[in-house]
Protein backbone atom coordinates (compact mmCIF):
# COMPACT_ATOMS: atom_id res chain seq x y z
CA UNK A 1 0.00 0.00 0.00
CA UNK A 2 1.06 3.52 -0.68
CA UNK A 3 0.53 6.35 1.77
CA UNK A 4 0.47 10.02 0.91
CA UNK A 5 3.46 11.72 2.54
CA UNK A 6 4.16 15.37 3.08
CA UNK A 7 7.74 16.55 3.07
CA UNK A 8 9.11 19.65 4.78
CA UNK A 9 9.36 22.73 2.55
CA UNK A 10 12.74 22.94 0.87
CA UNK A 11 13.37 19.19 0.97
CA UNK A 12 14.10 17.38 -2.29
CA UNK A 13 10.74 15.62 -2.50
CA UNK A 14 8.65 18.71 -1.60
CA UNK A 15 9.16 20.19 -5.10
CA UNK A 16 7.70 18.58 -8.25
CA UNK A 17 10.41 17.58 -10.73
CA UNK A 18 10.57 16.08 -14.20
CA UNK A 19 12.63 12.98 -13.41
CA UNK A 20 14.34 11.10 -16.21
CA UNK A 21 16.81 8.63 -14.73
CA UNK A 22 17.48 6.80 -11.48
CA UNK A 23 20.55 4.86 -10.40
CA UNK A 24 20.68 2.98 -7.10
CA UNK A 25 23.88 2.03 -5.30
CA UNK A 26 25.71 2.32 -1.99
CA UNK A 27 27.54 5.54 -2.86
CA UNK A 28 28.96 6.15 0.62
CA UNK A 29 29.81 2.49 1.45
CA UNK A 30 27.72 2.45 4.62
CA UNK A 31 25.60 -0.59 3.78
CA UNK A 32 22.41 1.04 2.52
CA UNK A 33 21.29 1.98 -1.01
CA UNK A 34 21.57 5.64 -2.05
CA UNK A 35 20.02 7.34 -5.10
CA UNK A 36 21.36 9.34 -8.03
CA UNK A 37 18.56 11.06 -9.95
CA UNK A 38 18.72 12.93 -13.24
CA UNK A 39 16.00 15.48 -13.94
CA UNK A 40 15.22 17.53 -17.04
CA UNK A 41 16.65 21.05 -17.04
CA UNK A 42 18.32 20.87 -13.64
CA UNK A 43 21.46 19.36 -12.10
CA UNK A 44 21.58 15.71 -11.08
CA UNK A 45 20.74 15.00 -7.45
CA UNK A 46 22.51 12.62 -5.07
CA UNK A 47 20.32 11.46 -2.20
CA UNK A 48 22.16 9.77 0.65
CA UNK A 49 20.20 7.20 2.63
CA UNK A 50 20.78 8.15 6.27
CA UNK A 51 18.24 5.73 7.74
CA UNK A 52 19.54 4.15 10.96
CA UNK A 53 20.27 0.45 10.35
CA UNK A 54 17.91 -2.12 11.88
CA UNK A 55 20.00 -5.15 10.95
CA UNK A 56 22.95 -6.10 8.80
CA UNK A 57 23.70 -6.09 5.11
CA UNK A 58 25.76 -7.98 2.58
CA UNK A 59 26.88 -7.09 -0.92
CA UNK A 60 28.53 -9.23 -3.59
CA UNK A 61 30.92 -8.17 -6.34
CA UNK A 62 31.18 -10.61 -9.23
CA UNK A 63 34.22 -10.85 -11.50
CA UNK A 64 33.51 -12.81 -14.65
CA UNK A 65 36.29 -14.73 -16.38
CA UNK A 66 34.34 -16.70 -18.99
CA UNK A 67 31.12 -14.69 -18.71
CA UNK A 68 31.08 -10.89 -18.97
CA UNK A 69 33.26 -8.97 -16.53
CA UNK A 70 30.44 -7.84 -14.16
CA UNK A 71 28.56 -11.13 -14.18
CA UNK A 72 25.48 -9.59 -15.85
CA UNK A 73 22.87 -12.33 -16.18
CA UNK A 74 24.00 -14.16 -13.04
CA UNK A 75 21.47 -15.56 -10.58
CA UNK A 76 22.41 -15.46 -6.88
CA UNK A 77 20.62 -17.15 -3.99
CA UNK A 78 21.60 -16.11 -0.48
CA UNK A 79 20.88 -18.86 2.04
CA UNK A 80 20.05 -17.58 5.55
CA UNK A 81 18.53 -18.91 8.74
CA UNK A 82 15.40 -16.92 7.78
CA UNK A 83 15.14 -18.49 4.30
CA UNK A 84 16.56 -17.97 0.82
CA UNK A 85 16.71 -14.63 -1.02
CA UNK A 86 17.18 -14.35 -4.80
CA UNK A 87 18.95 -11.59 -6.75
CA UNK A 88 19.67 -11.24 -10.47
CA UNK A 89 22.52 -9.15 -11.85
CA UNK A 90 21.21 -7.05 -14.72
CA UNK A 91 22.23 -4.10 -16.81
CA UNK A 92 20.29 -0.89 -17.32
CA UNK A 93 17.33 -0.16 -15.13
CA UNK A 94 16.24 3.38 -15.89
CA UNK A 95 16.46 5.88 -18.75
CA UNK A 96 20.15 6.63 -19.48
CA UNK A 97 21.08 5.20 -16.08
CA UNK A 98 22.97 2.23 -14.71
CA UNK A 99 22.74 1.32 -11.05
CA UNK A 100 25.30 -0.63 -9.07
CA UNK A 101 25.73 -4.14 -10.51
CA UNK A 102 26.70 -5.55 -7.10
CA UNK A 103 23.73 -7.43 -5.59
CA UNK A 104 22.72 -6.18 -2.14
CA UNK A 105 20.81 -7.89 0.67
CA UNK A 106 19.46 -6.52 3.92
CA UNK A 107 19.97 -9.01 6.76
CA UNK A 108 17.44 -8.95 9.62
CA UNK A 109 18.72 -8.87 13.19
CA UNK A 110 19.39 -12.36 14.52
CA UNK A 111 19.69 -13.85 11.02
CA UNK A 112 22.85 -15.70 9.97
CA UNK A 113 24.08 -16.08 6.40
CA UNK A 114 24.61 -19.80 5.73
CA UNK A 115 25.97 -19.51 2.21
CA UNK A 116 25.56 -18.25 -1.33
CA UNK A 117 24.91 -20.01 -4.65
CA UNK A 118 25.89 -18.23 -7.87
CA UNK A 119 24.71 -19.42 -11.29
CA UNK A 120 26.97 -17.66 -13.83
CA UNK A 121 25.84 -16.96 -17.43
CA UNK A 122 28.52 -19.42 -18.64
CA UNK A 123 26.67 -22.23 -16.83
CA UNK A 124 29.19 -22.47 -13.98
CA UNK A 125 27.69 -22.92 -10.51
CA UNK A 126 29.60 -21.60 -7.52
CA UNK A 127 28.83 -22.23 -3.83
CA UNK A 128 30.19 -20.51 -0.75
CA UNK A 129 29.96 -21.31 2.93
CA UNK A 130 28.84 -18.89 5.64
CA UNK A 131 29.50 -15.21 4.91
CA UNK A 132 29.98 -12.33 7.32
CA UNK A 133 27.47 -9.51 7.13
CA UNK A 134 28.52 -5.87 6.92
CA UNK A 135 30.89 -6.18 3.98
CA UNK A 136 31.30 -6.64 0.24
CA UNK A 137 32.34 -10.16 -0.79
CA UNK A 138 34.10 -10.68 -4.13
CA UNK A 139 33.63 -13.88 -6.15
CA UNK A 140 35.65 -14.74 -9.26
CA UNK A 141 33.95 -16.98 -11.79
CA UNK A 142 35.43 -20.49 -11.79
CA UNK A 143 37.12 -21.55 -15.01
CA UNK A 144 35.54 -25.03 -14.99
CA UNK A 145 33.41 -26.17 -17.91
CA UNK A 146 29.68 -26.52 -17.05
CA UNK A 147 28.87 -29.99 -15.75
CA UNK A 148 32.47 -30.87 -14.90
CA UNK A 149 33.68 -31.31 -11.30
Amino acid sequence: RFTWCRFPPGSYFSTPRLGRGLAVGDLDADGDPDLAISNSNEPAALLANETPPLGGWLQVRLVGTRSNRDGLGSRLVLHTTAGDQLRHVKGGGSYLSQGDTRPFWGIAQGTRVLGLTIAWPSGAIQHSGALAAGQVHTFIEPSVEPGLP
